[in-house]
This record gives structure tokens, C-alpha cells and sequence, in this order.
């Protein structure tokens, strides 16, 4: 659906009275300061042009945000960070419900190519295409509008488009879960599987990147908090909000 008109300026001028002419989205590099009328709920998922669901947006932050929507504005998004081997597959396998979207490289690369374990060995080609493959997948499952639940598995939260892929999953109030046993077991349950070397690798990254749940749960109230004053989450926030529009 393409957009054919812009804003009725009267919403506009009652979306700042109301809300304010601070960019809502605080992705990395924001400005901070309302340029854009941004929907809420994504316009190509049926977002309407209401004070409801239109909030300002800098320019920068709209671009970056490539309707990706607010988690529960849509699609209800977890995202479940660790090193390789911390059990991060135990973990939703144990969480998720038995109908959510669960995005998995290691499953991802299986379903490809079923004679090679890629716990064990990483051929270039396998590894591009399940890559290419994850990449693609999160695109769209990050754009749903339906109400279903997603599950995204990662270990470094970043890319070369998106370096700091974290602060946007806390920005657009993904639910983040830390799974991490510890630098000890993690090591000695790589070296017990015969983990490759780029394993060992991606774990000392993760180590590197010093990244708690506790960290990550100081960081999202604040975002919650702000989501709220905002008029975007209860009050206290809560991620199983689904606004009806």
C-alpha cells in the first residue's frame, strides 16, 4: 500500500501539543528534534493517520527505522543474546510457545545443508548462505503487523549496516533476554563439543562486549518509561500491550 497524502496539519499540531516535537524513535544517531510525522504502527500494515498513532520523528531516525515496528505494535519480538554454547536454543525452546517464529542460524544452516554440523564445521559457502538467509528472514519478521510471537537468536548485536543493533532492539522495546552461564562454562562446553575456531572467536567477543541482563534491564525501563510518558506503553510498561487501532 503506498502512502497518498501527508498529515492533516490539525493532527500534527495536536500530536506536538500533546506529545511534544522530541524524536520519539531515539535510535542511534538521532537528533532529537521532530522533523517528520512518523506512524507509530507502521502505515503498510494499516497505521492510521490519527493522533493515536502519529508521533514526531527526526529525519534520521525515520529513515533508519525502515518500518520496523514498536514491539506489540504488531509482532511481539524477543530478542535472546549470549555466546555460542550458553544454551540459548534451551532457552526459548523452554519460553516460546509452541505457535511463535523462531529464528535460528544454526537450524537455519542445518535446513540447508543437513549433512554438515555446523557446531563442528563452518564451510564458507554454508555459512554465507545461512547468514544471507537469517538476514533476510529478521527483514520481515521485524516488519509484521500480525500479533504473533518472535523469537530471534543472536550472539554479537551488530552488523556492518547496523553496529549498534542493541540500542536499536531497545529503542523500538524489543523484550531482551541474556542468557550467559558464565566465560568458564561457556569455554569448556566449546572445547567439550569440538566447537570450531571462529566459535572460540565470537566468544571472546561476546565477552568484550560486556553485556548483563542487568544492564540491559536498566536500560529498557528508561525506554519504557519514556514510551509511557509518551502515551505508547501502560503505565508500568508492559510489552503484552497490544493497542487495538
Amino acid at each position: 500500500m503506498s502512502r497518498r497524502q501527508t498529515i492533516d496539519p490539525l493532527i500534527r499540531a495536536e500530536v506536538i501539543q500533546r506529545w511534544g516535537n522530541t524524536c520519539w524513535l531515539s535510535l542511534p544517531g538521532c537528533t532529537k528534534h521532530g522533523e517528520e510525522d512518523d506512524h507509530v504502527r507502521p502505515f503498510h500494515i494499516g497505521g492510521m493517520d490519527t493522533v493515536a498513532n502519529i508521533r514526531r520523528a527526526c529525519k534520521h531516525c525515520n529513515a533508519s527505522r525502515q518500518d520496523r515496528i514498536l514491539s506489540g505494535y504488531g509482532a511481539n519480538i524477543h530478542v535472546v543474546l549470549g555466546p555460542p554454547e550458553a544454551g540459548k536454543t534451551t532457552y526459548v525452546a523452554e519460553h516460546a510457545t509452541a505457535d511463535a517464529l523462531v529464528l535460528d542460524f544454526d537450524r537455519l544452516a542445518s535446513s540447508i545443508c543437513p549433512s554438515v554440523d555446523i557446531r563442528k564445521e563452518r564451510p564458507s559457502p554454508l555459512v554465507a548462505a545461512a547468514q544471507s538467509a537469517w538476514q533476510g528472514a529478521y527483514r520481515r519478521l521485524v516488519r509484521l503487523g500480525d500479533p504473533v510471537d518472535v523469537w530471534l537468536i543472536k550472539s554479537i548485536p551488530s552488523n556492518k549496516r547496523h553496529p549498534r543493533m542493541l540500542d536499536e532492539w531497545i529503542a523500538l522495546d524489543y523484550s531482551l533476554h541474556v542468557v550467559d552461564p558464565g566465560a568458564q562454562t561457556v569455554f569448556d562446553r566449546l572445547t567439550e563439543h569440538g566447537r570450531t575456531h571462529g566459535e572460540q572467536t565470537v566468544a571472546r567477543q561476546w565477552y568484550a562486549l560486556r553485556i548483563t541482563q542487568q544492564l540491559v534491564d536498566a536500560k529498557q525501563k528508561a525506554r519504557r518509561d519514556e514510551l509511557a510518558r509518551l502515551g505508547l506503553r501502560s503505565s508500568p510498561p508492559s510489552t503484552s500491550v497490544r493497542p487495538e487501532w
